[in-house]
């Protein structure tokens, strides 16, 4: 994962007081993304970040963990680097997005949590909607470079894709945008966004909803036919795990090191002059090995073969066997002698 810049310093989001004065299409819910009583309710339902879970393209999470979630059975899993840096960027892109619509005489866009009236299970965690034009967007604040890359030749995620139909079912609006942040930005310089227009695609969001019923079906029923799913690896990068790899990668190291080591002290204990060597309640002892192994020589003969000619000749070796019982002497002298 490429280095992580430091995010510049939150701005305060534009206020919006009389939203909920203007009819919409879907329920609005007036709690902060992030905070505990949101955590709360998005588990209640199917959100755009559950769907690419449930299409199987989440590389990181599984329907059959998704719904261990949903029933509460799973902690809550740390952020990682990569999500960290993407809640400290999103202010900043809303806030360069609304900037510009400013200067174009638009009101500006504001997150909002808001739910279908048609089925109140189906949520959506917009990153910015406006109701007076209707704009919703999606921001996605990539740390890869082949990502950024990617999005501005033109090829948008899939995950993307879904997560973005689905907003647009739950708010029945027509069109939204993908707000890609493809540059690593300082305090102090705008970001460079890209934006992409997506189109309502009622096929897709078909789809969506098919597979969110059938998933909010199984919970309802107690029952999880995804139980026997491969588990994909939980990410997790915080102090304590970067401090547990560090460790073991040290202690890694050292393991070769002292392997090593002992391959050496194994090839001076071949010199010994004695086949068998007691020494501080170590016993060595020394066997030479030669020929080939796995070969029935008998019935080879017995069907008229030599087996001399197929018999590949091998130098003799030393094997070295190394009985240790500590650093206490088990044995007198004299019971050798």
């Amino acid at each position: 994962m490429s280095t992580l810049h430091p995010a510049p310093k939150k701005s305060k989001e534009p206020s919006f007081p009389d939203i909920k004065e203007i009819p919409q299409s879907f329920a609005i819910h007036d709690f902060e993304q992030g905070s505990d009583k949101w955590y709360g309710w998005r588990q209640e339902g199917i959100g755009a970040s559950d769907v690419p879970i449930l299409m199987g393209i989440n590389n990181y999470n599984t329907v059959a963990r998704l719904w261990d979630d949903k029933k509460g059975e799973n902690v809550k899993r740390l952020d990682t680097p990569a999500t960290s840096y993407g809640k400290e960027m999103e202010p900043l892109v809303r806030e360069y997005y609304n900037r510009e619509r400013a200067d174009e005489k638009i009101e500006p866009v504001v997150p909002l949590c808001v739910s279908s009236k048609d089925n109140p299970l189906f949520k959506a965690s917009l990153d910015g909607f406006c109701p007076y034009d209707r704009k919703l967007i999606e921001i996605k604040c990539p740390v890869r470079e082949s990502v950024r890359s990617r999005f501005a030749s033109g090829v948008i995620p899939s995950s993307w894709v879904y997560q973005l139909q689905w907003q647009l079912y739950v708010t029945g609006v027509e069109k939204g945008s993908l707000l890609c942040l493809v540059n690593d930005v300082v305090e102090g310089e705008d970001p460079e966004v890209i934006e992409r227009a997506i189109e309502s695609d009622k096929a897709i969001q078909g789809t969506l909803v098919t597979k969110a019923k059938e998933f909010l079906l199984s919970l309802k029923k107690e029952e999880n036919p995804w139980r026997e799913e491969r588990e994909l690896p939980l990410v997790l990068e915080d102090d304590y795990m970067a401090d547990l790899v560090s460790s073991y990668r040290e202690i890694r190291r050292e393991e070769a090191l002292l392997l090593q080591r002992k391959k050496d002290l194994r090839a001076m204990m071949e010199e010994l002059p004695a086949d068998t060597v007691y020494s501080y309640g170590m016993r060595i002892v020394k066997r030479k090995t030669s020929g080939s192994r796995g070969i029935d020589t008998y019935k080879m003969r017995q069907d008229g073969i030599d087996p001399a000619k197929y018999t590949k000749k091998t130098e003799q070796k030393v094997y070295v066997h190394v009985t240790d019982s500590g650093d206490r002497i088990p044995y007198s002298w004299k019971d050798f002698s």
